[in-house]
């Protein structure tokens, strides 16, 4: 039980750290798209500017699914009774982004969604961990 119980406040540190990261990541990539990025769009060619907003919806799927998760996690600590475990949402699948079409986008644009990829990447290793650990 003790075991469990460390286990679990690990659990939630980790949420806990990983939300913090999403909402200062969500908060960068929205003021990028709403504000420079509109400025960056415009001055791309025509399949140039299709990437740009395609991958500033990309990158903010990610991050709603990502915080979506998070969410459901963090509620799940405060829930009393083991049956909800089964009963959490798992990580969506969302799209991933291809180099190629990356390498038309402004500097920022392309940190901005390497870094949600990344953030990505970690939950989903997160979510088939406690997946596997709640079975």
């Amino acid at each position: 039980m003790i075991e469990r119980d460390a286990n679990q406040k690990l659990s939630q540190k980790v949420i806990e750290a990983l939300m913090i990261e999403t909402l200062l990541l969500n908060d960068e990539v929205r003021s990028y798209f709403e504000g420079q990025g509109r400025e960056d769009r415009f001055m791309l060619q025509p399949i140039g500017q299709v990437t740009h907003s395609v991958e500033a919806l990309k990158a903010t799927t990610r991050l709603m699914h990502i915080s979506a998760w998070l969410m459901s996690r963090r509620n799940r600590a405060d829930a009393i009774a083991d049956e909800i475990t089964s009963s959490l949402p798992r990580l969506g699948k969302v799209e991933t982004s291809e180099d190629a079409p990356l390498l038309l986008l402004p500097e920022e644009a392309q940190r901005l969604i390497a870094a949600t990829l990344e953030l990505f990447r970690r939950v989903k290793r997160l979510d088939k961990n406690f997946s596997s650990f709640e079975e």
